[in-house]
């Protein structure tokens, strides 16, 4: 089965697709950056070598259109999607992207976890903030060509972008590239405006330097607040719940009665009659065509999750996984028993999969799953890390990351975690 998928990927095809990956941002801005700062360094030199303050004021609006005219040729340079080949490499399962003359290789450890859009389009993210959309061309391909990646169902999560003051990603890409570097621009005009108030002869001096003065003032304070706008935001669908931005916690899917479309993006509707809005940006972004795409793929994503997974809902056989009145202490000695022959491992009825089974359940409680790791340890330490760390990209919530990290590695609670988790669990029932 694995030999016919190998063979299915390991020759070069064509495709249309884009990468995404922070350090090719850093390097464009990089190149803004020092591209203003040599125009407005020779402006701000001119005008104080020959008192041509005029020539400083322009200088300001050159230091701005610079970075703007770079960033509008990077930005359509990096938003386009582009032809590539690529392939799965059959030995080391490396994915392997050949564009612009240069190969690009994603090492098998590297993938953290991938997932469909719009049928045929499928997003690999990498470690370092990397990420791949490729168009497979149908969703029978898109979903072999996960298989032949070795990212299983467990570790496909779907993570967009929401917006804020800008609506559109294409907007939100060119502004995040063209402001940085202005704050190189926002330094020297400071500098000059210090030197200029040494060097007043006329109202015309004092006119100009109030003029420049309000510009870059108005200029700073709509950059910084623009600056903050384009914090990175996303939503993250993982097999727990989603993870929304200023949320302290994931939301978890039995929170959730209904999810609906709205004209800014996906309403969700809690139980207990709240709601959570998630904006999305109008154009979509690759691989989505508009907003409606968009909307429809988180849409179908959210309650996908909310559906799939192996149910443990087996009261009497995991029993032993309920902490009810028990103290941590003594509920850890009860699941560690388990690793022990005489304890009734056998009589628990419970087995090493059965464990696993519960780890990976995103409807099961958090205290279960906790508790499962802590048990699978005891029995099998190595195999309970191996499962933790294909579970953890999928999860949304990162203190139930950490939490199932220190179970599986130390057989071991986060007691204010789990009391908090206790807490909530009574309150929901």
């Amino acid at each position: 089965m694995t030999e016919a998928r190998t063979q299915l990927f390991a020759e070069a095809r064509e495709s249309t697709g884009r990468f995404e990956w922070r350090e090719q941002d850093n390097f464009v801005a990089r190149v803004i950056f020092i591209a203003s700062s040599l125009a407005t360094t020779g402006s701000c030199v001119t005008a104080f070598s020959t008192d041509a303050w005029w020539l400083a004021v322009i200088s300001f609006f050159v230091g701005i259109g610079v970075p703007v005219a770079v960033g509008l040729l990077a930005f359509r340079s990096s938003t386009k999607p582009s032809k590539m080949k690529y392939r799965v490499n059959p030995d080391t399962r490396a994915l392997e992207v050949g564009m612009s003359g240069r190969l690009v290789t994603l090492r098998h450890e590297e993938l953290a976890s991938a997932w469909i859009v719009s049928s045929r389009f499928v997003h690999v993210r990498a470690v370092g903030n990397r990420s791949l959309v490729l168009d497979l061309g149908d969703q029978a391909s898109a979903v072999a060509f996960i298989a032949e990646l070795g990212l299983g169902k467990e570790q496909r999560v779907l993570d967009m972008p929401i917006a804020g003051w800008v609506k559109s990603l294409s907007g939100q890409r060119f502004a995040a590239l063209s402001l940085l570097p202005l704050s190189f621009v926002w330094m020297l005009s400071s500098l000059f405006v210090a030197i200029a108030l040494t060097k007043m002869h006329s109202g015309m001096d004092l006119a100009l330097l109030a003029a420049f003065s309000a510009t870059l003032l108005l200029s700073l304070g709509g950059s910084i607040a623009l600056v903050n706008d384009l914090r990175e935001r996303k939503v993250v669908v993982g097999t727990d719940g989603i993870r929304i931005p200023h949320r302290k916690s994931a939301l978890r899917y039995d929170e959730i009665a209904q999810v609906l479309p709205s004209s800014s993006g996906v309403r969700i509707i809690k139980k207990d009659g709240a709601f959570v809005d998630l904006p999305l940006f109008q154009d979509g972004g690759f691989p989505f065509e508009s907003l409606a795409d968009a909307r429809a793929a988180l849409i179908s994503r959210i309650e996908e999750m909310r559906t799939q997974g192996e149910k443990t809902s087996d009261e009497q056989k995991f029993s032993l996984l309920v902490r009810a009145s028990t103290s941590l202490a003594e509920w850890r000695k009860q699941l560690l028993a388990l690793a022990e022959p005489r304890a009734g491992y056998r009589v628990a009825q419970l087995t090493a999969e059965d464990l696993e089974r519960v780890i990976g359940d995103s409807e099961s409680p958090v205290e279960r799953r906790v508790a499962a790791t802590v048990a699978l340890s005891g029995l099998d330490k190595a195999r309970a890390q191996d499962k933790v760390r294909i579970v953890l990209p999928t999860c949304a919530d990162d203190e139930l990351k950490r939490v199932l990290v220190l179970a599986a590695e130390e057989a071991a609670f986060d007691e204010e975690f789990m009391d908090e988790s206790q807490r909530q669990s009574k309150q929901r029932r």
